[in-house]
């Protein structure tokens, strides 16, 4: 019998053993079978059955991702009496600044909330692998139907010119390349096949050149001279009918997979991308095509692409292909605050600048670039400006008198808790609402930084520049070591550019033990400037990540990098540029 909320129905089987091995097959209306297989900690999964489903990149990838959610909620779902022992097990101590009434009391409320919050990711993965499910089974009876009968044309899914089979019953065909079910857009004389809708309802289906996806199939490979120059990226050819389509598609009252080439509400876009271009499976696939489309879910720790450096990596390697214009648009269709500013010319290698939360307001770039060109006197700089919103936002949260769950009760939490109460920061912070996933400003900007990075990833390597210097301050450090990651995946490529060094002064990013994989791209090395005195790293930042640790409060620790303890110079997280000198030597 199938399980509640579970992917299992007459076309689809699952399986789980004992030793975390496990599989998922998928049989189709004319018995075609394909079936995924995971055994030990291998990735990408064995795939078995027909060739006529097997050899499709979609119909795989969304049994796989079906597959891999199942399993995911199951596991995440006999963690909940671990995790809510876990939280009140950090309950069991005794400070003299919280009384037993308020101890109980902040305890019961991070049960909750853990629970909650449990709850809340077992209930998104499964809608992800039912939704996956549902469209590998879809996809499959469209096989089916294939006629021998063909079209040529662009593919609004895996941007490629490709081949196009017609369905015999219905006025849909399927992308050879990808596997992905498309149509004809339904603007007049265009003659691309749009991402089609597979729903009960027939909707409108337009191309992504239509949608402002991207603004052009033929000019998807073109190239910048100078990174300011990044708008030339989205000169748009067509016109812009996107929002007729999604006004057709909400009057029609219809939940459709992938309708009018809606890239993050199929669950396969993800994983379509990362098979397809990566040559990746599962979640791997899956993770590294949204993380490159600077998306996430709750699947991978509530922070998009903050799941892992693996799949920062995997997804720069991604940007570098037709799909990181995708990516560009989608982030700028986000943030109207982006820019890139070239404010010094030079000959050298040139240098790129991100700022963070504490100096949003500040117009003066002079002390940033002052103490960059102490370091590199021959190269130019340019300035990112990103997420204005998002960091202004963050700002009023940690200033005083933010209100009960901001910055007021936090800052006098650290201001008068001994070093064991510091420890507690996590669950404290859980009772007093500042560390939900989703909603608090901290995690919304810190998304912000992620999904910039992987924006100036795209635009990097459609430039000529051979090799670049990242420095980044706060959340500024965190888009330049994510960006190095990033950069790093697409090293041997054709649009391999290679970071000489990185610069980060108090970055607001946690530990990972996989940031190795960033080396890959690097001829230098990471200087990571860190302070004991930073109390913004040291206190606020576990407290609404999730008690991880900043690189930027202790050191990072990988084989790259060179940590620089400046606590005796920098006493606040503000004064890191008026105070450090930056090591321009390899």
């Amino acid at each position: 019998m199938a399980k509640k909320n579970s992917i299992e129905s007459a076309a689809i089987s699952f399986n789980s053993e004992d030793d975390g091995s496990f599989s998922c097959e998928l049989r189709s209306n004319l018995g075609r079978v394909v079936r995924v297989v995971q055994r030990g900690d291998i990735q990408s999964p064995e795939v078995e059955g027909d060739a006529e489903l097997t050899g499709s990149p979609a119909i795989v990838d969304a049994l796989w991702l079906a597959a891999v959610g199942q399993k995911e909620s199951d596991d995440v779902e006999a963690q909940l009496p671990s995790v809510v022992a876990a939280v009140q097990d950090d309950f069991k101590f005794n400070n003299e600044f919280i009384s037993p009434d308020d101890q109980r009391d902040f305890a019961a409320k991070a049960v909750k909330r853990a629970v909650k919050r449990q709850e809340g990711e077992v209930q998104e993965l499964r809608e992800q692998a039912i939704a996956s499910a549902k469209l590998a089974t879809t996809l499959a009876e469209l096989m089916d139907t294939l006629s021998s009968d063909t079209e040529e044309g662009w593919c609004s899914r895996c941007l490629t010119k490709s081949t196009h089979r017609k369905s015999k019953s219905k006025s849909l065909y399927v992308c050879e390349s990808c596997g992905s079910a498309t149509s004809h857009c339904t603007v007049p004389q265009c003659d691309n096949f749009a991402a089609a809708g597979l729903g009960l309802v027939a909707l409108p289906t337009v191309c992504a050149e239509h949608l402002h996806q991207v603004p052009n199939f033929e000019r998807l490979n073109h190239r910048i001279d100078d990174l300011t120059q990044w708008r030339e990226l989205r000169e748009f050819k067509a016109a812009n009918v996107g929002r007729a389509a999604k006004f057709a598609a909400v009057g029609a009252g219809a939940l459709v997979l992938g309708v009018a080439g809606g890239w993050v509400a199929a669950p396969m876009v993800g994983s379509a991308y990362g098979t397809t271009v990566l040559g990746l499976s599962g979640a791997a696939a899956h993770n590294a095509g949204l993380a490159a489309l600077g998306f996430g879910s709750l699947a991978s720790g509530g922070l998009g692409m903050a799941g892992g450096s693996m799949v920062v990596a995997a997804a720069g390697g991604l940007l570098g292909s037709a799909y990181g214009v995708k990516a560009l648009n989608s982030y700028i269709g986000e943030d109207d605050s982006f820019d890139i500013q070239c404010v010094r010319k030079g000959c050298g290698t040139p240098v790129l600048i991100a700022r963070g939360f504490t100096t949003e307001k500040k117009l003066d770039w002079r002390t940033e670039v002052k103490a960059v060109e102490a370091a590199y006197p021959d190269s130019p700089i340019y300035l990112v400006t990103w997420g204005s919103k998002e960091m202004l936002e963050l700002a009023g949260f940690l200033a005083p008198g933010a209100g009960f769950a901001g910055g007021a009760v936090l800052k006098g939490m650290v201001k008068h808790a001994g070093k064991k109460l510091a420890k507690k920061a996590t669950p404290a912070g859980l009772a007093l609402g500042i560390a939900d996933l989703v909603k608090n400003p901290w995690t919304v900007a810190v998304n912000r930084a992620n999904k910039t990075a992987m924006t100036l990833a795209a635009i990097i390597q459609r430039s000529n520049l051979e090799s670049v210097v990242l420095v980044g301050h706060s959340l500024g450090g965190r888009v330049m070591l994510n960006l190095a990651t990033a950069l790093a995946g697409a090293a041997g490529t054709d649009n391999e550019v290679r970071v000489e060094a990185v610069h980060l002064l108090g970055a607001a990013i946690g530990q990972d033990t996989t940031w190795d994989s960033a080396g890959e791209a690097l001829s230098g090395v990471v200087h990571n400037y860190h302070s004991q005195n930073d109390r913004v790293l040291g206190y606020l930042y576990p407290a609404a990540m999730g008690g991880r640790k900043a690189i930027g409060f202790e050191g990072l620790d990988a084989s790259f990098a060179v940590n620089h303890d400046v606590s005796e110079a920098v006493k606040s997280h503000s004064a890191y540029y008026e105070n450090v000198e930056l090591i321009s030597a390899v």
